[in-house]
């Protein structure tokens, strides 16, 4: 039977980011890939378990934001014989991440940021990058579209074990906040519509675990997608009665506290830190400027 493995990158801190190797039959899969920092500990872990480099086949990237991808480059150089699976709009930036992926986030971080945690981007071989499409299958890893927090997010369901990870398309998974699956909400992609159909689909699966990569495995599978479509149904209804970022700020706080209580946790403080709340408001401000522009 196929194993899975999580690796604490420590990317930022510890239990925040994690990359998961699945062996099957000794040939082996690595899900994400976060920062170039993440590089490294994966290397690591592939020599302290004797795992040859040219054991790794596959590569899979849920979506293209640089805290899951932004290795992909200078590890891809390490494996040989990997190749890289995502959702087909992330090809191209995976490939050439210099074009418009890595100003973005300098955009968003700034470039001091930035440059601390995410050094040395480099792109890939088109040759070794591919596009995965709904329902595609490599050995066994069934890909499903998942927008919603990203319009190029991918999720990848290992059947044999029922395994499904799900990168940000499901909440995190800290157990600071009693594994409640607050979501991500950050600029500029977000779209609660196209999400709850992302979250709707998911329920048609046989899921037995769900991996965020951050960070913790969630086996209440029923409750993560009940709280999904939650938090989705009031985070609208946030961006359609809130006018200014004072206003959004202070009724996303009680959002996360409602859900946070659901799950018995009380630290709203420390699970705002923890989900960088201010980048999810970012993202819901995002969404009513949109709508107050219509307005004009």
């Amino acid at each position: 039977m196929s194993t899975v493995t999580r690796i604490d990158t420590n990317f930022l801190r510890g239990e925040f980011c994690g990359v998961f190797v699945v062996n099957q039959n000794n040939s082996f899969s690595i899900v994400e890939v976060g920062s170039t920092l993440s590089v490294p500990p994966i290397l690591s872990y592939l020599e302290k378990n004797k795992i040859s480099k040219e054991s790794v086949r596959n590569i899979f990237i849920t979506h293209v934001h640089l805290d899951h991808s932004g290795g992909a480059g200078l590890l891809l150089k390490e494996l040989p014989n990997a190749t890289i699976y995502t959702q087909a709009a992330g090809v191209t930036h995976i490939v050439d991440p210099h074009a418009k992926l890595v100003p973005g986030a300098v955009e968003v971080y700034g470039k001091e940021v930035f440059d601390a945690d995410y050094p040395g981007i480099i792109g890939c071989d088109a040759n070794r990058v591919k596009a995965m499409n709904e329902n595609d299958v490599v050995d066994g890893f069934k890909f499903f579209e998942a927008p919603g927090h990203a319009f190029h997010h991918g999720m990848f369901f290992l059947e044999e074990l029922g395994y499904l990870f799900s990168g940000d398309a499901l909440g995190f998974g800290f157990k600071e906040m009693n594994l409640c699956p607050l979501l991500c909400t950050s600029p500029t992609q977000f779209d609660s519509k196209a999400w709850l159909q992302t979250v709707q689909k998911m329920e048609t699966l046989p899921i037995k675990v769900i991996q965020p990569t951050h960070f913790e495995p969630l086996t209440d599978v029923k409750g993560v997608l009940e709280s999904c479509k939650r938090q989705l149904v009031v985070y609208e209804n946030l961006i359609q009665t809130n006018d200014t970022q004072e206003d959004l700020k202070k009724h996303y706080i009680e959002a996360i506290t409602e859900e946070l209580n659901r799950y018995g946790s009380k630290s709203v403080e420390k699970a705002y830190e923890m989900i960088i709340g201010d980048i999810n408001v970012a993202g819901l401000w995002y969404r009513v400027q949109k709508r107050l522009q219509k307005k004009k």
